[in-house]
C-alpha cells in the first residue's frame, strides 16, 4: 500500500517516539528500584535489626541479682525498661522501613510491567504499520 503524504511513516516515527520515551521510564523505575535495592542490602548485610533484636531481648532479661535492692534496683529496673522498650521501638521501626521499602519496589515492578504492556503494544503497532508501508499498492498498478 502507498503511504501518500506519509501519514503512516509519521505514525511510526510518533510510535517510535513514544517507545523511546516508555523505555527511558522504565529505566529509571529500574534506577529506583536499584537504590531501594541496595538499602535492603545494605540493612542486611549490616545486620543491625538482628542486634538490636538480640540486644532487646538481652536487656530485658538482665538482671543485677540481690546486690542492688530498693530504689537502686528500682531506677535500674525503670531504666531498663527504658532501654529495652527504646530497643524494641528501634527494631519495630526498622522492620516497617524494610517493609516499605519491599512495597515501593513492587509497586515500582507493576509499574514497568505496565510500561512494559505499553511497549509491546506500540511495536506491534510499528511492525503493522511497517508491514503496510512496505506492501505495494497494487490498485494504483491498473
Amino acid at each position: 500500500m502507498s503511504d501518500p503524504g506519509g501519514y503512516l511513516q509519521s505514525e511510526v516515527s510518533r510510535l517510535n517516539g513514544e517507545v523511546s520515551d516508555l523505555q527511558g521510564q522504565q529505566d529509571d523505575i529500574d534506577q529506583q528500584i536499584q537504590t531501594l535495592q541496595q538499602v535492603l542490602d545494605d540493612i542486611d548485610s549490616s545486620c543491625i535489626l538482628a542486634d538490636i533484636g538480640n540486644d532487646h531481648n538481652d536487656i530485658s532479661t538482665f538482671d543485677v541479682g540481690a546486690n542492688w535492692q530498693g530504689q537502686k534496683r528500682e531506677d535500674f529496673e525503670g531504666k531498663k525498661k527504658s532501654a529495652a522498650d527504646a530497643a524494641q521501638t528501634y527494631h519495630s521501626n526498622g522492620l516497617d522501613i524494610r517493609i516499605k521499602i519491599n512495597n515501593k519496589i513492587g509497586d515500582l515492578n507493576m509499574q514497568k510491567l505496565g510500561l512494559s504492556i505499553l511497549i509491546s503494544r506500540d511495536q506491534w503497532s510499528i511492525s503493522s504499520l511497517q508491514s503496510e508501508i512496505a506492501q505495494p499498492d497494487i490498485s494504483a498498478m491498473h
